[in-house]
């Protein structure tokens, strides 16, 4: 399952005769099992969206979430594909945070690591 958040966005107040023209976007793209475990993969990026055909604008304040992936989804264009392909590999082989080997390691650190509570 693929889920999108966002962050940073950026417009410009004023652009070709249009209004709150949205520029560009900070997003994660998040592929979990749709299960509770925290096991998951993600990617962060940002959109540079193209100038908006006046034709077919959004006003900013009309603009649903819905509306906003779609934008996303479609800047993003055949990368997208690639990306999820990526996440979907990413969450097949997971990886977990270990510390250094020569460090001492406190009890606790140890038992927080354990296989079974990372959900795999």
């Amino acid at each position: 399952m693929f889920t999108w958040s966002f962050s940073k966005l950026e417009v410009y107040p004023t652009h070709s005769g249009l209004t709150n023209v949205i520029t560009n976007v900070q997003y994660r793209l998040a592929y979990t099992n749709g299960s509770t475990t925290p096991l998951g993969a993600y990617y962060y990026g940002t959109v540079e969206f193209p100038d908006p055909d006046p034709n077919n604008f959004i006003e900013f304040d009309d603009m649903t979430e819905s509306a906003f992936i779609t934008m996303v989804e479609t800047t993003l264009g055949a990368q997208l594909t690639t990306i999820q392909s990526d996440l979907q590999a990413q969450y097949a082989a997971p990886k977990m945070e270990m510390p250094m080997p020569w460090m001492p390691v406190e009890e606790d650190l140890v038992d927080s690591l354990e296989v079974e509570d990372l959900g795999i």
